[in-house]
C-alpha cells in the first residue's frame, strides 16, 4: 500500500462515517475518535503529501521556530508564513483574556519543549536556563541511554494551558532507539487532529525532527507513528477534500540535510537552503480555508 493511501482512507472514513460535532471555531466538523497511522521514513523518506502540493518550507520553519523555544509567531510572519496569524490577532488575544503583544502564542509548543515549567512572562522575555529543556534531555537520552523508555517531550502543560492562545494539538512525542539497526523512530500523540491542514504539516516536521536527531547521532530513521484522539475534517473542507480523495498518490520524496549538525543550536541555525528535497511529484494545489 502506498503510504499516503492510509491517510486518504482515514480522511474518507472520517467524512463518510464520522459524527457531526460542534467545535471552538463554530465551523463544525465530521469527527471520529481514536486511530493510528504509521509512516516508514527509512532511507531519508519524507511523508510530504502528494495528492495536493504541500509546503515543505512552512513545516521547516515552524519546526525551527518551535525548537528554538520561541513563542513569537512574528518570526514566521516575517517569512511570509501566516499559519499563526489568525490565532494571535489583537481581537483573538483579547477574546482569550490574554494581555500579550500581537503574535505571542503563550506557553505552548516551543516554550514547553525548551523551558517546561518556567514562569511565562511574554514572548520577548529571556528564558535562558529557566525550566526544563526537554529537547536537550531527549537528545542526551538518545545518545547516552538509548534503551530508555522515557525519551518523551510534552508540548502541553496543564498548569499553564489557559495562558496559551490554543491548547496544544500535538501534545507529546516519544523517541525509540533500535540499537541493532541504529534506527531512530518517533511516536506522536495528537489530541485533536485536523486532517486537512494539521496532519500534513505535523507529519513533515516530526519526520524532519527525527531525521535531524538521527543525523546528530550517526543513526538512520525508522518509523513515524501518529496516534489520534479526536480526528476530524472541518465542514468547510469537505467538498474540496472529495476532490483530493479522487487523486492517486505518488511515492513520497526523500530529504537530504546538507549541513553537519551536532547540537540543537546547529539545527536552529539551519536555513531552508540547507535542506534538499528530492523527487517530489505532486498534484496541483487545493485551497482550504483555516477555521479560526
Amino acid at each position: 500500500m502506498n503510504a499516503e493511501t492510509q491517510y486518504l482512507e482515514l480522511l474518507e472514513q472520517t467524512i463518510s462515517k464520522g459524527m457531526e460535532k460542534k467545535d471552538r471555531t463554530g465551523v463544525g466538523t465530521r469527527s471520529q475518535f481514536g486511530g493510528q497511522l504509521k509512516y516508514d521514513i527509512r532511507n531519508n523518506t519524507l511523508p510530504l503529501i502528494t495528492t495536493r502540493r504541500t509546503s515543505l518550507r512552512i513545516a521547516f520553519y515552524e519546526l525551527i521556530w518551535m525548537l528554538s523555544g520561541s513563542t513569537d509567531s512574528n518570526f514566521l510572519l516575517d517569512k511570509g508564513i501566516k499559519i499563526w496569524q489568525g490565532n494571535t490577532t489583537r481581537s483573538f488575544l483579547d477574546a482569550r483574556g490574554l494581555d500579550y503583544k500581537v503574535g505571542d502564542i503563550g506557553p505552548i509548543y516551543g516554550f514547553n519543549m525548551r523551558h517546561f515549567g518556567a514562569e511565562y512572562k511574554g514572548c520577548d522575555h529571556d528564558y535562558t536556563g529557566q525550566g526544563v529543556d526537554q529537547i536537550q534531555n531527549a537528545l542526551d537520552l538518545i545518545r547516552n541511554d538509548p534503551n530508555s523508555r522515557r525519551i518523551n517531550v510534552f508540548n502541553h502543560d496543564v498548569a499553564n494551558e489557559k495562558k496559551g492562545v490554543l491548547h496544544a494539538c500535538h501534545q507529546n512525542f516519544q523517541f525509540y532507539v533500535d540499537q541493532e539497526k541504529k534506527e531512530l523512530s518517533c511516536h506522536l500523540y495528537v489530541r485533536s487532529q485536523d486532517l486537512i491542514l494539521g496532519h500534513p504539516v505535523n507529519i513533515v516536521y516530526y519526520s524532519l525532527m527525527t531525521h535531524m536527531f538521527a543525523k546528530m547521532n550517526d543513526m538512520t530513521t525508522g518509523d513515524l507513528v501518529v496516534s489520534f484522539g479526536d480526528v476530524h475534517c472541518y465542514n468547510n473542507h469537505i467538498e474540496t477534500a472529495k476532490i483530493q480523495l479522487e487523486r492517486k498518490p505518488y511515492p513520497f520524496p526523500t530529504i537530504d540535510i546538507l549541513k553537519d549538525i551536532k547540537t540543537i543550536d546547529d539545527i536552529i541555525n539551519l536555513s531552508f537552503e540547507d535542506i534538499k528535497l528530492n523527487d517530489y511529484k505532486y498534484h496541483p494545489a487545493l485551497k482550504y480555508e483555516m477555521a479560526i
